[in-house]
């Protein structure tokens, strides 16, 4: 395991300027990576949105690419809030635009997260991605 390990913020403004809150409402996941002797772990952290998701996938995609990871392990466990089906597929087709076929990805999610219909839609176009239960299960796909 390597001793290096990063954070950043991907972050996305959702609301615009109010006259009660005085400021724009920022929601954001923090991406934290850390590099693993077999593969890449990306992990997201906070309240669920379609655009977080979408920026914390940009984010990631940037990391595994700076660093040649073909295996990467996306950890959402630590997302919260729902994802309505329309928003797995928009989601789904944002991560087949972004990122690179030949990257092996498994994605950890949350209770009422991303499940077995994003991997079904990324899988029939030639993605290697799974949907796991944890972070063990990851581990032990990507190494397949």
């Amino acid at each position: 395991m390597h001793a290096w390990q990063a954070t950043c913020l991907a972050e996305v403004v959702v609301g615009q300027h109010s006259e009660t809150l005085g400021s724009a409402l920022s929601i954001f996941l923090e991406l934290q990576v850390k590099e693993e002797d077999t593969h890449l772990s990306i992990t997201a952290i906070g309240p669920y949105t379609q655009s977080a998701l979408r920026a914390f996938l940009d984010g990631a995609k940037a990391e595994a690419e700076k660093r040649g990871a073909r295996r990467v392990l996306l950890d959402l466990s630590q997302v919260s809030g729902a994802v309505s089906v329309v928003d797995m597929l928009v989601l789904a087709e944002h991560f087949m635009r972004i990122w690179c076929r030949s990257t092996k990805t498994a994605m950890v999610s949350w209770e009422g997260g991303i499940d077995t219909f994003f991997e079904n839609v990324a899988y029939n176009r030639g993605y290697l991605a799974a949907v796991v239960p944890n972070r063990q299960a990851g581990i032990e796909w990507l190494k397949t």
